[in-house]
């Protein structure tokens, strides 16, 4: 993920299943790209990518199919 919002801040990220539990991913430094690695059962349907700020402003990616990854 790549993070240049402005004014800089700190995104936790989490994959979030169409129903279900949200699973964190960890947090995107400012101004700079950050890899995450998603370690447990292999996700199965549709989830989105949720960034969310300590300010409480979140954004979502579209969904994305995770079957078969």
């Amino acid at each position: 993920m790549n993070n240049n919002l402005v004014p800089p801040m700190l995104l936790t990220i989490s994959l979030v299943p169409s129903s279900g539990v949200e699973r964190n991913l960890g947090e995107a430094f400012s101004s700079r790209v950050t890899d995450f690695r998603y370690n447990g059962l292999a996700p199965r349907g549709q989830y989105r990518l949720l960034a969310r700020a300590a300010n409480n402003r979140a954004m979502a990616s579209d969904y994305i199919v995770l079957d078969g990854v």
